[in-house]
């Protein structure tokens, strides 16, 4: 991530002096920057709403609990080797996959009841 500020820093001397560095590239790798900043609170704000959803329970009490895992992995991380960090993170991420999928169930079941009790 330093490498990409640091390219994203000097856009127009690195877009002159290499031509295969265009300026859209240069918007892809700024757009790349953000995801990646971003993409960890935007899940664990999707997991608090689907949490809140689910369970009728308040949001901040939802974004506690959702905060809880990825805080308990991060102190992990100081403390283990990076195989058992990967190792972990896959199991997670798979936890994290299954749960998304359940809430998108759910969610569109709820929203199908909802339809047809309109009609």
């Amino acid at each position: 991530m330093a490498n990409i500020a640091d390219l994203l820093g000097s856009t127009n001397i690195v877009s002159k002096k290499n031509p295969s560095m265009s300026k859209l590239f240069m918007f892809y790798q700024l757009f790349a920057m953000i995801s990646t900043v971003l993409a960890p609170a935007t899940i664990c704000l999707m997991v608090a709403g689907s949490l809140s959803f689910l369970l009728d329970i308040p949001a901040s009490a939802a974004l506690v609990i959702a905060v809880i895992p990825p805080a308990i992995y991060l102190g992990l991380c100081f403390k283990l080797k990076a195989d058992t960090q990967i190792t972990i993170a896959a199991v997670l991420s798979i936890l994290y996959a299954f749960l998304m999928m359940v809430v998108s169930m759910t969610i569109i079941s709820r929203y199908k009841l909802m339809f047809t009790k309109c009609i």
